[in-house]
């Protein structure tokens, strides 16, 4: 016995001392629990920091994957719920870095990765997971292997019986700390994107947000410029996704070189979808008068929508 151990002994306290075999088993642990700690972390921040604009913003990729894989159907609900879940890994992962109360922690990211796992395996065939947010795809199948392995690293932390009891003043900083940081992204915005020098931003216009590599997006420009004329007087905007090398081939399969077009940040492209691409927005300058997600519109409920703004303009006057 140690000196140490002596002296708590002294006073009434219970002193184990372990083989160093099982303070080996325990270190091994330890290091596998850290490794999936380090990991929960990583993931969180990859879904809520864009290392591209150096922002904290929740990612647009984790929130249309809840909006399409999940019964959250509202964009409005997957962002608190995208929150709720990024802060769950942040405790998590903040946790396992500890021994105290190792047990209980890995036990509950245990119970938490089969959940997950568990949903996965009835996702097979998509082609994003979200689970690294807006940086890399990876899907529902390779994203359960993930988790089966991190399961497996946690359970010598959950058989170890070295390990000291739950700390409440780490959990509620490490609580406390995680939420704050989440709140850092927590914004859920929808900005409208500056139109084109020389728009006059009170007219009507009808904003279509495009991916240019997107076959849906193509019909929907197709259509829309097909209608341009038609659509007076609502001035016809095309808010892109992709880079200037791809803009001569949309315009040309699309037909669309004749209506005015903006290359956009995919931060504020992303911030107007509500599911997938394409979206089209009914404006008069800032204001939203109307909606449509990617296969609501037709040419009849435009020319409706159109109708009720002009009339509604009208008696405003």
């Amino acid at each position: 016995m140690t000196r140490r151990d002596d002296f708590y002994s002294r006073y009434g306290y219970r002193v184990t001392t372990y083989s160093a075999e099982a303070q080996l088993k325990t270190g091994i642990a330890g290091l596998l629990r850290v490794g999936v700690g380090m990991a929960f972390l990583v993931l969180a921040l990859m879904k809520v920091y864009s290392f591209k604009d150096g922002e904290f913003a929740v990612s647009a990729a984790f929130e249309l994957y809840l909006v399409n894989q999940t019964p959250l159907t509202e964009r409005a609900h997957a962002a608190v719920a995208s929150r709720a879940l990024i802060w769950v890994e942040l405790v998590l992962g903040g946790l396992l870095l500890f021994r105290y109360g190792a047990r209980h922690v890995a036990v509950a990211t245990i119970a938490l990765l089969v959940v997950f796992t568990g949903y996965l395996f009835t996702q097979i065939g998509s082609p994003d997971c979200g689970c690294f947010g807006d940086h890399a795809q990876i899907t529902p199948c390779m994203s359960a292997l993930k988790n089966l392995v991190m399961i497996g690293m946690l359970v010598p932390s959950v058989l170890c019986v070295s390990l000291p009891r739950l700390c409440l003043k780490r959990t509620s900083g490490v609580a406390a700390l995680s939420l704050l940081l989440v709140t850092a992204g927590m914004p859920i915005s929808r900005p409208a994107p500056v139109p084109d020098e020389g728009t006059n931003p009170e007219i009507l216009a009808v904003q279509a947000y495009l991916s240019m590599d997107c076959e849906h997006c193509q019909e929907a420009a197709m259509m829309l410029a097909a209608l341009e004329a038609d659509l007076a007087p609502a001035e016809v905007v095309f808010y892109l996704l992709g880079t200037e090398e791809q803009l001569p081939e949309f315009l040309g399969i699309t037909g669309s070189e004749q209506v005015r077009h903006q290359i956009i940040d995919d931060a504020v492209f992303w911030s107007h979808i509500e599911s997938a691409p394409p979206r089209i927005e009914l404006r008069r300058g800032a204001e939203l008068l109307a909606g449509w997600n990617q296969d609501e519109l037709s040419s009849d409920v435009l020319y409706e929508a159109i109708e009720q703004a002009v009339l509604t303009g009208a008696r405003e006057e």
